[in-house]
């Protein structure tokens, strides 16, 4: 089992609105470099929701200068949608306008879910270090965000998005290894990073999503964190707000114990990192 869940490549979480329960919705894109040449973002709706009904589109302007989707909020023009049992998916179009933070968001049971993927551009100047398209951390603790360089000769320039307002003058912001204290770490704040002097037409930045849990990965129930989370198998991950087990695709129930299936040919080249999503 620990297979499949490195053969996963994206699920970037938020649970909204949720007491005791959720919809049961994982995002992931098997393109997560591929706007520009060919990009898509998939939904894998799980018992009992695998018929709830699906909005997709951008939480908010991402907001960069010279950028093709500074002002976007929604798929970009041309995208197409399939349906395969209880996969949704969204092509995404080759156009460089497939770059971005994208949502899938369900509503059912008078709950609503909201789940997230990225999509980087094959021109992307910079990638975050290993791939991690978010950072997991704790209330209360400093972060240190890391991209590499791709192809590029360029320095690197960190602008944060959060609610799509940008945020200048950041410290450290010309640096590969970005460093924040703990009070300027938001939850769902988009940190992106850009080539100085060089146009954005290409869409070229790379993106970093911050995650700040409430409790350690074991516990639930801030501030206090003083209830355990129940074991969460096959890959699911304990929602630190409600105690609830988030599961991966393919999987469902309190624990994640229950198999839905899912062919090889559903998850096969997708990559999921477990980012342990939390209530907005």
């Amino acid at each position: 089992m620990e297979d499949f869940v490195r053969c996963l490549l994206i699920i970037l979480s938020l649970i909204l609105n949720v007491t005791g329960d959720m919809v049961h919705l994982t995002m992931v894109t098997p393109t997560p470099y591929g706007a520009g040449s060919s990009a898509s973002i998939s939904c894998f709706r799980s018992s009992p929701d695998a018929g709830v009904a699906l909005s997709f589109g951008r939480p908010f302007q991402i907001g960069l200068p010279g950028s093709t989707v500074q002002t976007s909020t929604t798929l970009p023009d041309g995208s197409t949608q399939s349906v395969n049992g209880q996969t949704v998916t969204q092509d995404l179009t080759s156009s460089n306008d497939a770059t971005g933070l994208f949502y899938c968001e369900g509503s059912n049971r008078g709950l609503t879910t909201r789940v997230y993927s990225i999509v980087h551009s094959i021109r992307r100047k910079f990638e975050p270090t290993d791939g991690q398209v978010t950072r997991t951390i704790m209330t209360g603790d400093d972060v240190t965000l890391s991209v590499v360089k791709v192809n590029s000769d360029s320095s690197p320039f960190w602008r944060r998005t959060r609610n799509g307002i940008i945020g200048l003058n950041l410290t450290n912001q010309y640096q590969l290894d970005f460093v924040m204290s703990s009070a300027d770490a938001v939850h769902g704040d988009l940190y992106t990073v850009i080539g100085i002097g060089v146009t954005l037409m290409d869409n070229h930045f790379s993106m970093i999503r911050l995650i700040v849990r409430g409790c350690v990965p074991s516990k639930w129930g801030p501030p206090n964190c003083e209830d355990v989370c129940d074991m969460c198998y096959n890959g699911g991950v304990c929602n630190d707000e409600t105690g609830d087990c988030i599961c991966p695709p393919g999987f469902s129930g309190p624990n994640c114990l229950t198999d839905l299936h899912a062919t090889a040919a559903n998850i096969r080249g997708l990559h999921v990192l477990d980012d342990s999503p939390r209530a907005g």
